[in-house]
């Protein structure tokens, strides 16, 4: 397999993945192009059938890495990349993803790999486990604590904000 065929069958996964790991929009592409750079150099030693799951483990460590940076330097880069105002469509996306950010963000990235994995890109808990090389009962574990982990966030968000509790249930 060559870095070609990987960047042309699964970048739109890498991408997604690196954005719902929690990696602000703006330096998802940047985070994408870490990947592949790292899995360039794996390449030889790299079977075409674990490609996906190398890559996503890729990318989960350098979202990781990423994200630590970031609260390092204490930057704050939501929103900050609109040039024109929004439509209400676009505003309402846009409130969303800032909520759904907002509940993930406290998990643990081994929460929300597997919250992300099965919910965004609809795997099983077998295909998470072995994706993520864990045993099927840890990845089951993983999904229902993070599952009740965004619950909790969004009850306490909701508590906080009374007057937005209708729109976002």
């Amino acid at each position: 397999m060559t870095i070609e065929q990987l960047v042309r069958d699964y970048s739109a996964f890498v991408w997604r993945s690196v954005r719902r790991l929690g990696v602000p929009e703006g330096d998802v592409d940047d985070v994408v192009q870490q990947v592949f750079l790292k899995a360039r150099d794996r390449l030889p030693e790299l079977p075409e059938e674990s490609a996906k799951g190398t890559l996503y483990r890729l990318a989960l460590g350098l979202a990781s890495n990423h994200k630590r940076g970031l609260r390092r330097r204490r930057e704050e880069q939501l929103g900050e990349d609109r040039e024109r105002p929004a439509t209400s469509d676009e505003a309402t996306r846009l409130e969303q993803r800032a909520l759904l950010d907002l509940l993930l963000e406290p998990l643990d990235l081994d929460l929300r790999a597997v919250l992300v994995l099965h919910e965004a890109e609809e795997l099983s808990v077998t295909e998470i486990a072995e994706l993520l090389k864990i045993p099927p009962g840890t990845a089951a574990s993983r999904l229902r604590r993070a599952r009740e982990e965004v619950k909790a966030a969004l009850a306490r968000f909701q508590a906080q904000n009374p007057a937005l509790k209708g729109s976002w249930t």
